[in-house]
């Protein structure tokens, strides 16, 4: 079976939900065949008669290709191509509708939206992270199954590290999140506390380089306790729990906001006040951090199992 990637997501959008998925694939089923390109309008100049199946990120391409010199709206290109037997996958982690105070809301306006819909609804498959996602996508398409993110722990990045000496917090989200930082409401120069991004220097973080997707996970070396805080909202509430999922692979303590996507864990740390919670971890030593964080590994990673999840996605693509 030929499968063809088509994405132009950059970043963790790509790795999580392209690249680790589908690397593991061909390493358990190889009668796989696995091509990508980054292009988002490149798929429809491809050798269709070597691909089964066309996997997207969020949705299928922008309105107005153009094949063989004559200028066709998406949806003719989607059924001319299905015609052929060629299924196509949409892959959604985010909701698309963002927060009006989302610093990226005037860049995803209704054009987009409106992309977004009409690529799920073409969709043979879509294929999201979680339930409440799914349910905003189910009055679009039907066809939907749930694989969440999980980590490749045959990454290097991903080997754990011995936790540090003194406790070390460490907040690892990107740009976008300045007001869920601010929810915290805590002035992080009262602890060890680090942050990869330069604007969360003025809530106190000490700010060190950040790497990139195939690196990132060595962030969690030099902290003790990640930090997950979420402001309540839809488009929250349909994210993903990545940042759980990455601290159980590393051995790291979370604390959460008690929000979803971070709900209906058992193990990990659920702040109301936030000041109270990182007072209260502190003074942990290693020794009591470790046993925390193995309860949240022991029961992420039998849940969140790559191997496992690669089976079920190897089952419905074949079912297609």
């Amino acid at each position: 079976m030929n499968i063809h990637l088509t994405t132009s997501m950059r970043g963790g959008v790509n790795y999580h939900r392209m690249v680790t998925p589908h690397v593991n694939l061909l390493k358990k089923y190889p009668e796989f065949k696995v091509a990508y390109s980054v292009d988002d309008r490149s798929w429809i100049k491809l050798d269709l008669s070597k691909i089964n199946i066309l996997v997207f990120t969020r949705m299928i391409s922008l309105e107005g290709l153009n094949y063989k010199g004559v200028n066709y709206s998406l949806e003719e290109i989607v059924k001319k191509y299905k015609k052929l037997g060629i299924k196509f996958v949409v892959d959604v982690d985010d909701y698309w509708m963002l927060d009006r105070n989302h610093p990226m809301y005037k860049s995803f306006g209704k054009d987009y939206q409106k992309q977004v819909r009409l690529s799920l609804r073409l969709a043979d498959l879509v294929i999201t992270t979680n339930k409440r996602l799914a349910d905003r996508i189910r009055p679009i398409n039907k066809n939907i199954e749930i694989i969440p993110n999980c980590i490749d722990k045959t990454h290097k990045q991903w080997d754990y590290s011995p936790l540090p000496k003194n406790t070390k917090f460490g907040y690892l989200g990107a740009t976008s999140h300045k007001d869920d930082v601010n929810l915290m409401g805590v002035d992080w120069s009262d602890y060890d506390a680090t942050a990869f991004v330069e604007m969360y220097k003025q809530n106190g973080f000490k700010i060190k380089k950040g790497k990139d997707v195939y690196q990132y996970g060595n962030l969690y070396n030099n902290i003790s306790v990640s930090l997950a805080p979420i402001v309540k909202s839809v488009f929250n509430s349909c994210k993903s729990n990545l940042k759980v999922i990455e601290a159980a692979a590393k051995g790291r303590m979370i604390i959460c906001s008690d929000e979803h996507p971070y709900k209906d864990f058992e193990s990990v740390l659920y702040a109301t006040d936030w000041k109270s919670q990182v007072d209260l971890l502190k003074d942990f030593t290693p020794d009591a951090m470790r046993i925390v964080a193995k309860r949240l590994s022991d029961e992420v990673n039998d849940k969140y199992n790559l191997d496992t999840w690669t089976d079920y996605r190897a089952k419905i693509y074949k079912s297609l």
